[in-house]
Parts: C-alpha cells; sequence; structure tokens
C-alpha cells in the first residue's frame, strides 16, 4: 500500500487542506503580520506532519481492538482521539526545539520555560487536538481508508460462520498434539478449535476450523508460515489446507478441487497440482 501513488497523492492532499485550515483559522487577526504568519505555519507544519501518521495509525489500531465492540467509524474516531494524546505532546516539544515560541522581551528560554509553557497549554491543547483534529482526520481520511481496506485496518468486526454439527464431530477425532499457530488465538472463543484452512480474501485471511470459520485483518503468506510445522498444504495462491481439514479431491470438468470436511469446494491451480496430488498419494476422485 505505501509504494502506491494513490496512497501520497491523497495523504498529500489530506496535509494541504488540513494545513490551509489549521493556519488559515489560526492566523484571523493577524494577517497584517507577515512574522506571525509565517510562525504559524511553520507550527502548522509541524503539528500536521506529527498529528496526520499518528492519528492514522490510531484509527487503523482502533478498528483492530474495538472493531468487535462498535462500528467501524466509532472505532477510528477513539483511535483518532487517544492518538491525540501523544502526538500533541511530540509537536509541541518539536515547536519548541525548533525555536517557533519566543518568551516576550526576547528573553532566552529555559527548562523550567518550558515546563511551564507544557503544564499551561498541553490540557487546552490535547482537548482541542482530540476534538477538532479528529474531526477533521474522519472528514478527509477516513472514507479513503474505509473505500481502501474496508474497515479500516489493524482489525474488523469479527464474523462468525457455524459450521455443520456433523462436520464438528467428524473432525475432533483428528486433533493432534501440536502447537496451534498465533493467529487461532485472535478467533471468537465459538470459532477456536482445529485448523482447517486458510483462504486470502483481499486483506484478510478467513481462518477455517472445525467450529466455524472467522477472518483476519493479516497475509496469507504469513499465517502460512505460522502453519510451517503442520500437515498442509498450498493449493493455490489464495488457498492453503490442513490435512485435519481434508474430506477428499474431485477432479471436475477437468479441474482439481478439494472438498473440505464441511462440504465447502476449494480450488486447485495448476502451479500446485503436483504437490496436492503428492499430499493425498494420487487419491483422486471423478465428478
Amino acid at each position: 500500500m505505501f509504494h502506491e501513488k494513490e496512497f501520497w497523492r491523497h495523504h498529500a492532499t489530506v496535509f494541504a487542506v488540513a494545513f490551509l485550515i489549521l493556519t488559515l483559522s489560526r492566523a484571523i487577526g493577524a494577517f497584517d503580520d507577515l512574522a506571525s504568519i509565517r510562525t504559524l505555519a511553520l507550527q502548522s507544519t509541524i503539528m500536521i506532519a506529527v498529528a496526520l501518521p499518528l492519528q492514522t495509525a490510531g484509527a487503523l489500531l482502533g478498528t483492530r481492538y474495538c472493531g468487535g465492540r462498535c462500528t467501524t467509524r466509532t472505532a477510528s474516531l477513539i483511535g483518532c482521539i487517544l492518538a491525540a494524546i501523544p502526538s500533541t505532546a511530540l509537536a509541541m516539544i518539536l515547536i519548541w526545539i525548533s525555536g517557533l515560541m519566543s518568551l516576550e522581551g526576547g528573553a532566552e528560554a529555559t527548562r523550567a520555560d518550558f515546563i511551564a509553557w507544557m503544564r499551561s497549554t498541553y490540557p487546552a491543547a490535547v482537548i482541542l487536538h482530540a476534538s477538532l483534529g479528529s474531526m477533521l482526520w474522519m472528514v478527509l481520511s477516513y472514507p479513503w481508508w474505509d473505500e481502501k481496506i474496508e474497515t479500516a485496518a489493524a482489525g474488523i468486526p469479527r464474523i462468525p460462520t457455524p459450521a455443520p454439527e456433523g462436520a464438528r464431530d467428524e473432525m475432533r477425532r483428528h486433533a493432534d498434539a501440536w502447537s496451534p499457530p498465533e493467529f487461532l488465538r485472535r478467533l471468537s472463543p465459538e470459532n477456536s478449535g482445529t485448523l482447517w484452512a486458510l483462504s486470502s480474501e483481499r486483506h484478510y485471511v478467513r481462518v477455517r476450523t472445525d467450529t466455524g470459520s472467522e477472518l483476519l485483518l493479516m497475509r496469507l503468506s504469513d499465517a502460512m508460515d505460522q502453519c510451517r510445522h503442520l500437515d498442509g498444504v498450498q493449493l493455490h495462491r489464495s488457498h492453503w489446507i490442513n490435512r485435519p481439514g481434508l474430506d477428499r479431491v474431485v477432479r471436475r470438468s477437468g479441474k482439481l478441487e478439494v472438498v473440505l470436511a464441511n462440504g465447502e469446494s476449494l480450488p486447485v491451480s495448476r502451479s500446485h497440482q503436483a504437490d496436492v496430488l503428492a499430499f493425498v498419494q494420487g487419491d483422486v476422485s471423478h465428478e
């Protein structure tokens, strides 16, 4: 995503719009003082350069850790508000270090002056940032992220899909004493069970177990990497199966498919046919 031109074009536009709004709103009454406007512009640049990436990260983390408890929009807003706490402090520190805050009479600033300034200014600044800054992010950035990755990020509301009771009973006897992949800990309790298969769905991986299925925000390659110790095989660039989830391999209209224990079918690509046939020792039925 970060190498895409659209990503940088969007955030450059957001930066420019936020810069104009912030600078012009703070410059009201001082348009005849060019030195003050220059200082305000530099301060705005620092504040937005700090706030935009931190609030974006906060929104994405919010969707990951709060996505199952509230709507994606609300989770993103919560993340933005919480991100205002460190981003305000960091922006103020950078503004002070850059010399964009001056004392009356041109006196040399000391550490005590900085501490006093932070104590007097930070509470109001963080409230303003958490409210107006978050509102700006939600208006300018949220629609792009929502369209780009559906739920904005680092987690999604979990989508449980119960498996048939018969399939659950059938697969319980296949349980092995292996250490489960780390990502299984992220599943809802009702979907935690013996791993059957993994499927890539855009930016997410559908994890199928003997008790159901659920979407997790991660790459298929990372999920398969955590399954190296399991008895499984990749079927397709978008699918991987664990042996406990395998019911049979069939050939339909000349194409191989793997049928899971719950009756679902997953395609086998030509580039992975040899691996799959070796995995099932050539046991293929024709339908």
